[in-house]
């Protein structure tokens, strides 16, 4: 294997202080594939937009570690991850012993496997006018930036896309300038595909469809996320990709089964960021009516727990909701935020929401878009049931009547799922969590695209 060779991840989405949970899966999957190939040297690139009058934003750490300035190429926007950690051994094996922790530098762990970022924020145009000047500009700069780094750092082995909102562009034409000979992979997360909501890729414009179309013919692997993704992207690209499969990554040291947790459960939880299209206003209107119409004595007490974000964003789509309530089993429900059943818990830190799944009855997802949600992968590796909808990747993760319940697009089936599992819960919440580990557990997940990263480095690109 070349020494100290260089994999390139270019990240669409990646943490931020102006927004720290996004593309918080991808910095999951990269801490995943740094842990467990330690013969390399990965740098991830990330170019963040912010408007004029703005602080442009900067990267975030976790509860692993933070992102320290590194200098040694000179770089005004270089980062060098610093994780907190007593062994390397216990890095891989997400094995935290709190009394005993000290800072591991990843340049330290070994000389040729420091994970670094680069970290460069692009301004933009606040003026709705200039949408298209923003875009091109973008694109110019970042382009501008990756043939910069290929000149001082010399040309990567593999480039890994990850969510080509904005940066697949760049990435197509830095392609066809310098890396035609680069293996190139992709991994897309995104919600608008294959999915009914307004803004899908089918209502996007000429532009959008054209580069994700370019990306597509000239990557060489698909690392989905999901079988729909992939499945989906080939139907409408017309064209055939090697698919790795690569769910999302689970803290299964914190999202993990509590036996004496759940044997008091008796609460629905719903966790989501309550957009629009998240669709909490239904769920909020099936858990009332089955209050109301179908609870029995011994149910009375259950509540539903809505974490994530703040009621305020629910009374703004509640004002301008028609009613204000639903047409339920011909019955009209009107809905009311101030119900004592409800449970506001704002936003949480993911110990404390792990905490939460291990104390509820089920997790209720009802979404109009959603590719393979990490909520889902996360209250599997609770132990907790899922009762979703069967949109795009969900059917994949829940196993009906198993680890959860699949329900069509409907108020009234809701309320069916959410009756039946009082009725009768009898899930081996145990095999549950056993079961999602092995799908979700960080080094099971990145296994076959670090083999694949082997083979192109030993080999290269034909």
């Amino acid at each position: 294997m070349q020494k100290n060779p260089r994999i390139w991840w270019l990240c669409g989405w990646f943490p931020a202080n102006s927004s720290p949970l996004a593309g918080n899966f991808i910095w999951r999957h990269a801490q995943a594939v740094w842990r467990n190939f330690r013969s390399t040297e990965l740098i991830l690139f990330h170019f963040p937009t912010y408007f004029w009058g703005q602080l442009p934003p900067k990267p975030v750490g976790d509860e692993w570690g933070e992102w320290v300035i590194d200098t040694r190429y000179s770089l005004n926007y270089g980062y060098r991850w610093q994780e907190k950690r007593s062994t390397v051994e216990e890095t891989k094996a997400h094995e935290v012993n709190s009394g005993q922790l000290k800072w591991v530098d990843s340049n330290e762990v070994n000389s040729s496997n420091a994970m670094l970022l680069y970290f460069r924020p692009v301004v933009q145009f606040r003026s709705k006018y200039l949408l298209s000047i923003n875009f091109f500009y973008y694109t110019f700069i970042v382009i501008y930036r990756l043939m910069r780094m290929n000149a001082l750092l010399g040309k990567p082995k593999v480039v890994h896309l990850h969510v080509a909102d904005k940066i697949g562009m760049p990435f197509w034409i830095t392609q066809k300038l310098i890396w035609a000979k680069v293996s190139a992979y992709y991994t897309e997360h995104w919600a608008i595909f294959g999915t009914p909501v307004q803004d899908r890729y089918e209502k996007r414009n000429a532009v959008f469809r054209f580069y994700y179309k370019k990306v597509w013919a000239n990557i060489d692997v698909a690392a989905s996320i999901s079988v729909f993704t992939h499945q989906w992207m080939q139907r409408t690209f017309h064209e055939a990709k090697q698919m790795i499969f690569l769910p999302n990554v689970v803290n299964t040291e914190q999202f993990k089964y509590n036996s004496d947790s759940f044997s008091s459960s008796k609460d629905f939880l719903h966790v989501s960021n309550f957009e629009k299209r998240k669709r909490v206003l239904e769920i909020i209107a099936a858990f009332q009516y089955w209050k109301e119409y179908l609870v029995s004595e011994n149910t009375e007490k259950v509540k539903l727990r809505l974490v994530g974000a703040d009621k305020d964003l629910l009374e703004r789509q509640l004002a301008a909701l028609v009613d204000q309530g639903f047409l339920i089993n011909g019955k009209w429900q009107k809905i009311d935020l101030h119900d004592v059943n409800l449970v506001w818990m704002g936003k949480l830190s993911s110990e404390i929401v792990a905490q939460q799944m291990q104390q509820s009855k089920a997790l209720i997802l009802f979404s109009t878009a959603e590719n393979a949600p990490c909520v889902i992968s996360e209250a599997l590796c609770s132990g907790l049931p899922v009762i979703s909808n069967k949109l795009a990747a969900i059917p994949e993760m829940i196993i009906d009547g198993e680890n959860g319940l699949l329900i069509d697009d409907s108020i009234e089936d809701l309320v069916t799922a959410i009756h039946g599992i009082m009725r009768k819960d009898d899930y081996d919440r145990k095999h549950i969590s056993i079961a999602a580990k092995k799908n979700y557990y960080s080094e099971n997940v990145v296994t076959e695209l670090i083999q694949s990263y082997k083979e192109v480095i030993d080999g290269g690109k034909s």
